[in-house]
């Protein structure tokens, strides 16, 4: 409660909606280093987290949703994220102390990846699989008897599927007590990064120049969805220059988003600016394109965000935490809606070390207009919730409210950059969540 006191003082007080003010950044231990006590608290803290989220949950107990079983058994092939657990311990990770975290976490995922394979008669090729190193959890897309082979196995702690979610769809800089040249009580971002997990930046936008001192890439190919990778090379990672690069407009309007986005934030102009002007860009590309009608509808064809590449996008984040002082990591889309917290979901465990290191995850309520519910990864507690209000300061009819929504700023109607040097205006959650960083 003390926490959540403060971060919202800092907010109303400094940016109401820029994550990068929000949070005073404070050093954190090495993950690699040699285990000492900061490292044993950390163990420990993502083990309470842990058990008080699986407390329920025994080994004996049925690991995955009846219906993500059906699915796997009527479509042949479906993306889950496992998470894992040392089977030397009722729910928690790491019972040898003499190893770092991410040694831990990759001797589980290496010894589950090879017993399910032999188990399952297969190989890893076709398995997808990426191995997150912050979180013992890791993502893959299995058939039948792979399943049945996690199913079984003592170190899988439960199964859920990976699920695709859309953009969430600005703010008004005056309206949240911003000046229009990007200053706010004189705080312009200066020395702060801001991390933007969406379509990517267009870093060649003169709105942007010069703000993108790094970029990334996590995106995936599922062949059974018609999805295909937008990082270069149709590879489904990357950090090298122009991975951060928003996707191709001509394919798909929506590839504009981030680049609205990071306008928003921290775009530097003649005659107006973002909410931090002189704050810098990570900019990290986390969706995939699908050429799918179940997916996209009469479009044919949308970009949308795997959890797991969002996860990645966050490990990503959380590397860079002592290479820049880094205020937030924006995420501007949101899927399924919870009325209540949602600290089951696989995002928490990366948003909490995030916090941890003074990292504010600041995300989209959505814009599903409900009025008991928002959207994931903005209903873990954790991370900084959001909605819209309106240019007159009412609630937006789109966004999404709950009782534990964080903040309310303006999403509607926000002028900004968009890829090729042009600006338009876009409403939506989406939009709030970088002023509300």
């Amino acid at each position: 409660m003390q926490y959540r006191t403060r971060t919202y003082t800092t907010i109303t007080a400094i940016v109401a909606v820029f994550s990068m003010v929000v949070f005073f950044y404070t050093p954190v231990v090495a993950a690699e280093r040699d285990f000492n006590v900061e490292e044993q608290a950390e163990i420990d803290s993502l083990n309470a987290v842990l058990e008080e989220a699986f407390g329920g949950v025994s080994p004996g107990d049925l690991k995955a949703d009846v219906a993500l079983i059906n699915r796997v058994y009527e479509s042949g092939s479906v993306p889950v994220i496992v998470r894992l657990r040392d089977s030397d311990l009722p729910y928690g990770l790491f019972s040898d102390r003499r190893s770092s975290r991410s040694e831990n976490i990759a001797s589980l995922q290496g010894t589950v990846v090879d017993d399910m394979v032999a188990q399952a008669a297969g190989d890893a090729s076709g398995l997808n699989i990426k191995r997150f190193s912050m979180i013992p959890a890791m993502a893959m897309q299995v058939n039948v008897e792979e399943l049945e082979a996690l199913l079984d196995h003592p170190n899988v702690l439960d199964i859920v599927e990976d699920v695709p979610v859309p953009p969430a769809l600005d703010v008004s800089v005056p309206l949240v007590g911003s000046e229009l040249d990007g200053s706010f009580l004189t705080f312009t971002g200066r020395g702060q990064a801001v991390a933007i997990l969406d379509t990517g930046v267009d870093k060649n936008h003169p709105f942007l120049s010069g703000k993108v001192v790094s970029e990334a890439c996590y995106s995936s190919n599922v062949p059974s969805a018609g999805a295909t990778s937008l990082c270069p090379g149709g590879v489904t990672e990357s950090t090298a220059v122009n991975s951060g690069l928003n996707c191709d407009t001509s394919k798909v309007s929506i590839c504009s988003h981030g680049t609205h986005v990071a306008g928003i934030a921290v775009g530097k102009g003649d005659n107006f600016s973002g909410v931090a002007r002189d704050a810098s860009i990570i900019a990290i590309q986390v969706f995939t394109l699908f050429n799918n009608a179940s997916y996209c509808g009469d479009s044919g064809s949308c970009v949308l965000s795997y959890t797991s590449d969002q996860i990645k996008g966050l490990e990503r984040v959380y590397a860079l935490r002592n290479t820049y002082a880094i205020a937030s990591a924006n995420m501007s889309l949101s899927g399924v809606t919870y009325a209540d917290p949602c600290n089951s979901v696989s995002h928490k465990p990366i948003i909490d070390s995030l916090r941890a290191a003074g990292i504010a995850t600041v995300a989209a309520s959505g814009n599903s207009g409900n009025t008991n519910s928002i959207g994931s990864p903005a209903c873990i507690e954790s991370a900084i919730s959001v909605g819209s209000t309106t240019s007159s300061d009412a609630v937006s009819y789109f966004t999404n409210s709950a009782y534990f929504l964080s903040l309310l700023v303006p999403g509607s109607s926000i002028t900004s950059s968009v890829p090729g040097a042009a600006y338009q205006s876009m409403s939506g959650t989406d939009k709030q969540a970088f002023i509300r960083a």
